[in-house]
């Protein structure tokens, strides 16, 4: 831990240095990374070279055509990734407060919000910020929710089964997401009426709350996952092509005909999903990733249904 300290004590470290450093360990080689930068090779390894004189330790391990982190340097870039992150959000912020709608807003977003609420509030996003890019990632909360903690994403919206406090992430509850349960055109059990009926299927599922225990009278104790696929599109593209079921977001009814698939007739219900809006408790967020927070908790007022409790 000493040469990090040494970094916080060192007015030394330039920004171009930790640009230069963060360039080549994302992609493993000298030459890849002053080709990112569009600088030349020998620039970016002289700034590296004084970067690790000045820190005191090495950072790479180098071969003949590759450059990989030791484990200090692994400390380092997550460090200074973290730091980066929030420098360019800084600027962002300032140009957004200015008028500018450059930059880059980053989000994550489950199956459900993604087909339900994105489409309306990214398109009054885009009539704001025209030239703000906007990066969406799909996925629940488990796999994205240390991203948004660690600032590589601005907000997450999707299902957070446990309606608890998570140290750094302030959950806002935005309404309960229904479920519906689909399978292939001519699938053995597309007339199933009841959960018992499908308790033996197998399944394809897109989280970890699908594959938990459905919790109706004479529903599976445990899905049966055959496929685990982490895309909407993959998932559907699975079920098409084979006679296992999949769990899908209401919202989803209306675009999975093109893909061969139906909804089964259940009369039960099954639970819903509780979608929540996770942002950072410590910092705010930029002007435009405030504005696109803000029209996806709007459009999720539309949901069906009354507001769900805090």
């Amino acid at each position: 831990m000493a040469f990090l300290l040494a970094c916080c004590q060192n007015d030394r470290v330039k920004l171009s240095q930790v640009r230069h450093f963060i360039a080549v360990a994302e992609r493993g080689s000298l030459l890849s990374g002053a080709a990112e930068l569009g600088v030349s090779q020998h620039v970016v390894t002289h700034s590296i070279r004084q970067l690790e004189r000045e820190l005191g330790t090495a950072l790479f391990k180098r071969g003949k055509r590759s450059m990989a982190l030791t484990p200090l340097g692994e400390m380092f870039l997550q460090r200074v990734s973290a730091a980066q992150r929030e420098l360019d959000r800084a600027c962002d912020e300032i140009g957004g407060t200015g008028g500018s709608t450059t930059g880059l807003v980053a989000i994550g977003m489950s199956a459900g919000p993604l087909a339900s609420i994105l489409p309306v509030a990214l398109k009054a996003f885009r009539t704001r910020f025209t030239d703000t890019r906007v990066r969406i990632v799909e996925g629940d909360f488990a796999k994205l929710g240390s991203r948004v903690r660690d600032g590589i994403l601005d907000f997450h919206v999707g299902p957070v089964t446990a309606d608890r406090a998570v140290e750094g992430l302030m959950l806002d509850r935005l309404y309960d997401e229904r479920r519906i349960v689909v399978g292939r055109a001519g699938h053995p059990l597309a007339g199933a009426t009841s959960l018992a009926q499908i308790a033996d299927a197998q399944w394809i599922a897109m989280s970890r709350e699908e594959a938990d225990p459905l919790h109706e009278p004479g529903g599976p104790s445990r899905l049966a996952v055959v496929v685990e696929a982490e895309t909407a599109l993959g998932a559907v593209t699975a079920v098409a092509a084979s006679d296992a079921l999949l769990v899908l977001p209401a919202g989803w009814a209306v675009r999975i005909e093109p893909f061969g698939l139906a909804v089964l007739p259940l009369s039960e219900k099954l639970d819903p999903l509780p979608i929540y809006m996770v942002t950072r408790t410590e910092l705010p967020l930029t002007p435009a990733a405030a504005y696109l927070h803000d029209l996806i908790v709007q459009s999720s007022r539309s949901m069906a249904g009354p507001p769900a409790a805090k």
